[in-house]
């Protein structure tokens, strides 16, 4: 196991000890995260474009889908939504927070998580609810959970909530393409633990400087990728390397088409999907 998996258990053990230390007192003080659905506007084809939203007290940050370093990512369960057969999230650049020696991704203030819901028939209401575990810090750090509930009609006119989503919107990850990114490559070498990955992304123009942060991701379960530094290689290619532990108990098979690297930093964040062999 790895040190950075090391610092995240360490860290999560942490988290459940000071969440039971402050329970005592958690009816004595207001909440410093309120979780609300908002409804948005009906596509063309009859989904529905909502957004979940995460109010934040002063000074209280919560995650964004992949935590950094360390922290508890948030998950969502929809299972007693009627007539919803899938749903799309839509996440806005995550600021990079450094603190304690390490960086976390996540957002201050309030998150804007726009989320497409397809229902199974348009013609028919759409009932959601969803359940969301997540975690929140400041100088503590806690589990938290909400439920928020909604109901959206076939056609319904737009919300007056649709200008926020669409400035969410305004402020997601560049494509390959927008970012003008020409080569992505990733090298794998077995390891202990899993493999070692080292990957380059080349683009048709000369780059200031490396992103403070690339994550990759897989849907692989019981597989952790540490976050990794990025460098500049020559004028336009950025190089990371990252360790890749299982944790599962069969053999690891890794689609490389399925990997999703995003390099972020200075409020701007780029979305990779795919990381072929070097050609």
């Amino acid at each position: 196991m790895t040190e950075a998996m090391k610092r995240l258990f360490t860290l999560l053990a942490a988290l459940a000890v000071l969440a039971g230390a402050a329970a005592p007192s958690a009816a004595q003080v207001a909440p410093p995260a309120r979780v609300a659905l908002l409804d948005g506007w009906a596509e063309p084809d009859g989904a529905r474009m909502v957004a979940i939203t995460v109010s934040l007290a002063p000074g209280w940050k919560t995650y964004w889908r992949s935590p950094g370093d360390a922290g508890i990512p948030p998950s969502f369960d929809w299972s007693g939504s009627r007539n919803l057969d899938r749903v799309e999230f839509f996440w806005p650049v995550p600021e990079v927070i450094d603190s304690y020696g390490m960086q976390t991704l996540g957002y201050h203030n309030r998150l804007v998580l726009p989320v497409l819901l397809v229902p199974r028939n348009p013609a028919e209401p759409l009932r959601v609810s969803v359940a969301m575990d997540y975690g929140v810090c400041s100088d503590i750090c806690m589990p938290a959970d909400a439920l928020a509930v909604g109901e959206m009609a076939p056609g319904a006119p737009a919300s007056p909530s649709a200008g926020l989503i669409r400035a969410a919107l305004g402020h997601l990850p560049e494509t390959a393409a927008q970012a003008g990114v020409t080569e992505v490559s990733c090298t794998l070498v077995p390891s202990a633990d899993g493999f070692d990955i080292s990957a380059r992304v080349r683009f048709d123009h000369a780059l200031s400087a490396a992103p403070q942060i690339v994550v990759m991701e897989s849907p692989v379960e019981d597989l952790w990728i540490t976050p990794s530094r990025p460098v500049l290689q020559g004028a336009d290619t950025i190089a990371t390397h990252a360790d890749l532990d299982y944790l599962g108990s069969g053999p690891l098979t890794l689609d490389r088409s399925t990997l999703r690297l995003t390099l972020i930093g200075g409020g701007r964040a780029v979305e990779l999907h795919g990381c072929p062999a070097p050609r």
